[in-house]
Formats: C-alpha cells, structure tokens, sequence
C-alpha cells in the first residue's frame, strides 16, 4: 500500500532568549519554535564593541557557509550593525569567544558543556537552511 509520507511540521522561527549576564559572559537559550534547541554563551554586553562585546539585540539572517578559520560550516549572522564575521560556532567559555554565540547542551558556571554534541545537533535540525534569528533579553539577570 503507498503510504503518503509524513510532512514535518514547519517551525515558527529561531529565538535566543538571553536571561543571565554579568561582566563575564552572557547566557540564554535558543529556541526554534517552541522547541528548545541549545543554551547558548556570549560575551558580555560592552556597547557592540568588536571582538569583546555580545551583538546587539534584534533580528539578523543567518547563512550557512563554511568558516576557513574553524574548518567546518558554522552560520554566519549578516549585517550586524558594526560587526562582521559573527557566527554560531563551538566552544564552552568567554575565552573561545570574540563577539560570536557558543552553543552547549547545557549551562555550566560561566560556560556551556558539550558544545560539540549540541552544535551537531544544532546543525542537523537547521538541515542547512537559511532562517532568521531573533535575539532578545528575557527574565533573569539580563
């Protein structure tokens, strides 16, 4: 009997929901929908400054794209007021960033942990398609 195959449910949209930050490190979570994804890790917010803040709130596109540095495919946030080569990437703590969002599966004091497992994971539910994301401040400390 031909079976009609199951069409997967779209998904509402990418959020990173920022909700714990100090002079350190910013915290939040990334949702995709309703669908938790990964916690995430920024640096702080120190007025957008390039290599050494988080970016500013708001929405940017997101393109896949392979990263010379890295050695991988990372996404790339486009236009970001004053910045480039922001991306998605791996990496547990505020010294592996410069300006760019860490993925973990979850968080640790000042870090996230297995950033590998959760930015594999991550990577294969975006199926390398474009999608915007969302950044915005939540509840907590932010």
């Amino acid at each position: 009997m031909f079976r009609i195959p199951e069409v997967e449910k779209p998904l509402q949209g990418m959020r990173l929901i920022r909700d714990d930050q100090d002079d350190i490190r910013t915290l939040g979570t990334m949702f995709y929908g309703e669908e938790r994804l990964c916690e995430t890790l920024e640096l702080p917010w120190r007025d957008n400054y390039r290599g050494i803040s988080c970016i500013p709130e708001g929405a940017y596109e997101c393109r896949i794209g392979h990263s010379p540095f890295r050695g991988y495919p990372v996404y790339w946030l486009q236009d970001v007021p004053g910045r480039s080569d922001v991306q998605i990437h791996i990496g547990n703590f505020p010294k592996d960033i410069r300006g760019c969002i860490l993925v973990g599966t979850e968080r640790g004091t000042d870090m996230v942990v297995h950033s590998k497992i959760a930015f594999n994971k991550f990577m294969e539910r975006m199926g390398g398609k474009d999608f915007t994301l969302e950044i915005t401040k939540g509840g907590g400390s932010v």
